[in-house]
């Protein structure tokens, strides 16, 4: 770990402690133990059916009927919020500027975070920005503010008031945080009054992330997960001396070195395998009935990718621009071939294919990258989002 913090400084690092058998299978195993030995101890085997009211018998750890672990399965979705092991809460600040380490730890919720100011009957008031100094990858080089529908880099000593906002891509992103993604944000709470309260929303979806554009789109329950905590500002908590950090407008981050010479290019793709057992609706009722099925790799949006009762694993392989059916899939323990091998001191592009219905959030491992652009899968020559390198 301390070889790892020292060839990306300020990166914030979070892990969990696997048994290293030496096999795949265990180790994710043991992996799962670790993530869910507490969530587990949530959903008893036997259901409590209430009259009249009919529970769809679907197993959700492992049993006999499921070939699906749960650390595989990227359809977990709660309905409470947990901010540091407590639900819901409150933090008291001082009216000062405070820097926040975020980490999205949900099993596979998207995250899109907003701050507002509540008046004294509870109900939102203002955006208050997030202004972004870090991320996976350790310092960015510029402050970034953002609110919902923008993110503006700001240079050094700029005026806020003369500040052009930049639009992000789709006017609902806010502070986007896919699963296990880390932020590294400054929030000023200075001119605001003693008792002020604050309230971070989330306006992810209920459901896997696939874009703000996605047809069937909804924003969380806001009388649930659309809800995350409260601040609340205490003068009390004044520094005698004065708010001792630097305005976010001032502050100067370690500037972005000249790019080196790119040496190759990786063309990659993602898949995931589905699970064998498929269910279906019997009725209105929404009573589930399972029927075989073997269906292996199907592609996204397919009735058999929707029939199926949720993904297995999801693969990383080569050759993602041949299209789902020709991408070469490999698992995490399969070996390189010769001319996978990535050369000492290069620098490469990499150009990663999703062949699958969902949206990934993507980290690599000891190293830093850039993002160069987003395209659409299906009409590549297309740009979805092309950034200033």
């Amino acid at each position: 770990m301390e070889q790892y913090l020292r060839i990306i400084p300020c990166m914030r690092v979070w892990t969990v402690s696997c048994k290293d058998s030496g096999e795949e299978d265990t180790n994710v195993k043991e992996t799962v133990k670790n993530i869910f030995g507490k969530i587990v101890d949530l959903f008893p085997g036997k259901q409590n059916e209430e009259p009249g009211v009919k529970i769809p018998s679907v197993p959700f750890m492992p049993t006999k009927v499921s070939d699906i672990l749960p650390a595989m399965n990227p359809e977990a979705f709660f309905d409470t919020f947990v901010v540091n092991g407590n639900t819901w809460p409150k933090l008291h600040v001082a009216p000062e500027r405070y820097r926040f380490r975020l980490l999205n730890a949900c099993d596979s919720r998207t995250l899109n975070l907003v701050l507002f100011t509540l008046d004294e009957n509870g109900n939102v008031g203002d955006e208050v920005p997030f202004y972004v100094i870090g991320s996976d990858q350790g310092i960015v080089h510029h402050v970034i503010k953002v609110l919902t529908g923008y993110a503006t880099i700001i240079t050094p000593g700029e005026d806020p008031d003369s500040l052009k906002e930049i639009p992000q891509q789709w006017g609902q992103t806010a502070l986007l945080m896919g699963p296990s993604e880390r932020m590294d944000v400054i929030v000023d709470f200075t001119g605001f009054g003693g008792k002020t309260e604050f309230l971070m929303v989330n306006t992810g979806p209920d459901e896997p992330y696939e874009g703000f554009d996605a047809d069937d789109f909804e924003p969380a329950d806001p009388d649930t997960t659309g809800q995350v905590m409260k601040f609340i500002v205490d003068d009390s908590l004044k520094n005698p001396d004065g708010d001792p950090s630097t305005p976010p407008f001032d502050l100067v981050l370690e500037p972005k070195p000249e790019p080196p010479q790119i040496t190759g290019t990786k063309d990659l793709a993602l898949k995931e395998t589905v699970s064998d057992i498929c269910v279906m609706t019997e009725d209105e009722e929404c009573q589930l009935y399972y029927v075989n099925c073997s269906l292996g790799e199907v592609g996204p949006g397919s009735l058999e990718n929707d029939l199926s009762y949720g993904p297995i694993i999801v693969e990383m392989g080569f050759d993602g621009s041949k299209g789902p059916g020709g991408a070469a899939m490999r698992r995490w323990s399969s070996p390189l071939e010769p001319k996978d091998n990535i050369p000492i001191n290069s620098t490469q592009i990499w150009e990663i294919w999703n062949w699958t219905p969902d949206g990934h959030p993507i980290h690599v491992h000891l190293l830093a990258f850039d993002i160069l652009g987003r395209y659409d899968a299906y009409f590549s020559i297309v740009y979805i989002y092309l950034i200033d390198q």
